[in-house]
């Protein structure tokens, strides 16, 4: 019978028929809190001690154990509430969490600075917003790319050793298939983890799976959360979703899946993986042989043309404008770097001419263009006939190079505009794999 599974303020509720599991942040655990596996039954009194308000927390008793909602979660807790008291009458606890939210996380840790090196798959099956299965699995890295380096040793702790018994990557392929069952898959910046696994199945002479993804980084980015990054922990953290051990591929999987139910929740979301990635603003992206098409924003949302200015509050709106930023800032460097041909011809980059314009803080324009060069973009000051992709940064209003890359698309020249997270994630600097 599928889990049903609660957000409560520094503790993750997992009830399983009258099997109640609580699981405490490390927050809380550092406080004195205990992970515990709770037998419901008629003995149990389950109260309400208080209801949360826009500003105060509430509570709910357990016996002797008290959970704490954070401020605004009347409904989470009183969902939560009305399946615990389902549960200790011995009835059937509902496990609906968001209606027709299915998928299937994924993590994979690496041996290694390739990609491919894959030595640990982890799972996480989502049904209705329920985990109703997870797993994890270690396994041999394609022969080429079988080298541990010490860098990730010292991330997820998996050795040479570790993996010297493990099925190879062929058959960790093929234990994955066994839970794919057509529904889209989910990672915490996608792109690094479904080119890992193009990267090994092609090192290793196998198929690559043909799948539909979403990723949890881009809907944390986009989702405005009061945190200093958006690292897998740091925003576990920030939507109270229990990461029991970061870089352990299982554990980095449910998190993952944790976070996106979380979002769903909060803005009250329903619907399928496609449905939540569109209500925030976002495309799914594709995995197949010949490329991975990467997690975009849906251009048909009005409101993502002009993200800067919808961005605004109206209390914002009322405040003197700002002085335009220095141009040292935005300056352009002098020297263009050569595109890398050795880099993956698959890539969105590769053979692409790319030009820069707008506000690209806190990374600078001649670390952009590097890190497009090595994935074998031809880097370009000004927008040509020639250019293929322009990125516009925010800014002010709309920068000379921007109209430029307009007038050409009217006229009917192949040219994409992507935002300033578009490249960020295309690049994955904020969250240099594995993570």
């Amino acid at each position: 019978m599928p889990a049903a599974e609660f957000h409560a303020h520094g503790c993750h509720l997992q009830l399983n028929g009258q099997q109640l599991r609580l699981r405490y942040s490390l927050l809380q655990r550092a406080l004195g809190a205990t992970d515990e596996h709770i037998e419901l039954s008629d003995a149990h009194a389950i109260s309400q001690i208080a209801l949360p308000t826009a500003t105060t927390m509430g509570a709910i008793s357990i016996g002797d154990v008290v959970i704490n909602f954070a401020p605004g979660a009347t409904k989470e807790q009183q969902r939560c509430v009305d399946a615990l008291e389902a549960a200790a009458q011995g009835k059937v606890a509902p496990a609906v969490v968001v209606p027709g939210l299915d998928f299937l996380a994924i993590d994979v840790e690496t041996a290694n600075a390739d990609w491919g090196s894959i030595c640990q798959i982890g799972v996480c099956k989502v049904r209705d917003g329920a985990v109703v299965a997870q797993d994890a699995w270690l396994c041999t890295p394609p022969d080429e790319l079988n080298t541990f380096d010490d860098a990730n040793i010292a991330i997820h702790g998996i050795t040479a050793e570790d993996i010297a018994d493990a099925p190879e990557f062929s058959e960790a392929l093929q234990r994955l298939g066994t839970w794919m069952d057509g529904s889209p898959l989910l990672a915490h910046n996608a792109q690094f983890d479904m080119t890992a696994v193009r990267r090994a199945c092609i090192s290793a002479g196998l198929e690559v799976p043909e799948v539909d993804f979403g990723c949890s980084l881009a809907l944390a980015r986009a989702a405005k959360l009061d945190v200093v990054n958006h690292r897998l922990p740091t925003v576990a953290k920030a939507l109270d979703v229990v990461l029991q051990r970061h870089h352990d591929a299982g554990a980095d999987a449910e998190a993952c899946a944790g976070i996106v139910v979380a979002l769903a929740q909060r803005d009250g979301i329903e619907g399928s993986l496609a449905d939540v990635m569109h209500s925030l603003g976002f495309q799914l992206g594709h995995l197949d042989g010949s490329k991975v098409y990467p997690v975009l924003r849906d251009r048909s949302l009005k409101a993502n043309d002009d993200v800067e200015i919808a961005a605004l509050t109206p209390e914002q709106s009322q405040q003197p404008k700002k002085p335009r930023q220095p141009w040292a800032k935005v300056a352009t460097p002098d020297e263009i770097p050569e595109a890398n041909t050795q880099a993956d011809p698959a890539g969105n980059l590769y053979g692409q001419t790319v030009v820069l314009s707008g506000d690209f803080e806190p990374y600078s324009k001649g670390q952009l263009w590097n890190a497009m060069a090595e994935q074998g973009a031809h880097v370009a000051k000004n927008v040509t006939k020639k250019t293929t992709i322009l990125v516009s940064g925010p800014w002010e209003g709309k920068t000379s190079k921007l109209k430029r890359a307009e007038e050409l698309q009217a006229k009917g020249q192949k040219l994409e505009i992507w935002s300033k997270e578009e490249l960020v994630t295309q690049l994955g600097l904020e969250e240099d794999p594995p993570f």
